[in-house]
């Protein structure tokens, strides 16, 4: 069966709902649409490998706030339960969503208005490339827990420095232009 999938420059200004049944997905690829967020459901794709979001309008990697929380299931609960106002705020503080795909590999968040970078990226911890350009970072997390991390891109941001690295670090895409003015 075939484990990937992508919508190119469609427009779609939210990753469709029925992509979350896809729970075997390994790659997902939704570059140059207008997606402004990525809510915690992504969750549900713990296969995912691979995840493209690039030329999209993401401001931010955590879900939204005002968001219904769906978990996947855990023996003897319903999807949602125990989600009152205060876990759902407890879950983006914990930075559930994206974070939660320990499976992944590469992750291309290039061409977006993303203006800071949580500490949960770290959590990531199989992530090999990381592709973080064009957006609006001033500052990036240390990166020293991505042990396997060995290609990272943060060129046309406004970064003034970068945070402690992992020794596994192989390439570090074009850091004469990385610094802003």
């Amino acid at each position: 069966p075939n484990r990937q999938f992508g919508i190119h420059d469609a427009k779609l200004v939210e990753i469709p709902e029925i992509i979350f049944e896809w729970t075997d997905l390994e790659a997902l690829r939704l570059d140059v649409n207008l997606i402004r967020c990525i809510p915690s459901n992504i969750a549900l794709l713990s296969h995912l490998t691979e995840l493209t979001l690039s030329s999209n309008r993401l401001t931010s990697l955590l879900p939204p706030l005002n968001e219904d929380v769906v978990e996947p299931n855990r023996e003897g609960e319903e999807n949602g339960e125990k989600n009152g106002d205060v876990d759902s705020t407890a879950s983006r503080m914990g930075g559930r969503g994206i974070f939660d795909l320990t499976s992944l590999h590469k992750l291309n968040l290039n061409s977006n208005q993303i203006e800071s970078m949580p500490e949960d990226l770290t959590r990531l911890v199989n992530l090999t490339h990381l592709n973080l350009s064009a957006n609006r970072l001033q500052s990036l997390p240390s990166l020293r827990g991505l042990t396997q991390l060995s290609v990272l891109a943060v060129t046309i941001n406004r970064l003034t420095s970068l945070p402690p690295l992992p020794s596994s670090l192989d390439e570090l895409l074009d850091p004469s232009c990385m610094y802003g003015d």
